[in-house]
């Protein structure tokens, strides 16, 4: 089972990691795979509230892209006050990518190689909901913002990861009143 979120990658990350009951080596792997689980088994008492810390998000990070994305190497998660810092090596070469990019050569020869990537994301909840903006990636050392960046996730991030859904709202499992992203730390707040 999954828990249900539709943003992008860092918070994916964390919200789909599956209850396989593998034997792990990680101790963050397995405290965070224990909160995970008591979440999508409904055993949060109501109003309580989850909390996972940097060490835990990046061992379910690592855990994930090491099982879905195996394009994605040395990930790394830093949590900030309402912010998603996600680094990663990509390796282009094995990401399918969009037609449009013949097109744009100098964005086209930032994907043909591996190469190091950042995203910062605001993340933004509350009653029930949440919000995932991008606020910045860098690819190569190449920063996008503004309109580039909203082309790129238009363009490329939607096409390949249609559930996603980016700079607008989107609702939170049935029992989930908010996340919150603080220094060093992610809060699963349950609704009361």
């Amino acid at each position: 089972m999954i828990i249900r979120s539709r943003s992008l990658l860092p918070l994916v990350w964390l919200t789909a990691v599956c209850a396989t009951g593998a034997v792990t080596v990680d101790p963050n792997l397995e405290r965070a795979q224990i909160k995970v689980d008591a979440i999508l088994s409904h055993k949060v008492q109501p109003g309580y509230a989850v909390t996972f810390s940097e060490a835990e998000v990046n061992a379910l990070a690592t855990d994930v892209a090491a099982r879905k994305f195996s394009s994605v190497q040395n990930s790394h998660i830093q949590l900030k006050t309402g912010v998603i810092l996600a680094t990663a090596s990509v390796d282009f070469l094995r990401v399918r990518k969009p037609d449009f990019l013949q097109s744009i050569p100098a964005i086209a020869r930032l994907l043909e190689t591996q190469a190091p990537v950042s995203v910062e994301c605001r993340v933004e909840s509350s009653a029930g909901r949440a919000k995932v903006s991008p606020m910045r990636v860098e690819i190569a050392n190449v920063p996008m913002t503004g309109s580039v960046l909203e082309f790129l996730v238009s363009k490329f991030v939607n096409p390949l990861f249609p559930e996603a859904v980016v700079n607008r709202p989107f609702e939170l499992r049935d029992d989930l009143e908010r996340l919150e992203v603080r220094p060093g730390a992610l809060r699963v707040v349950m609704k009361r």
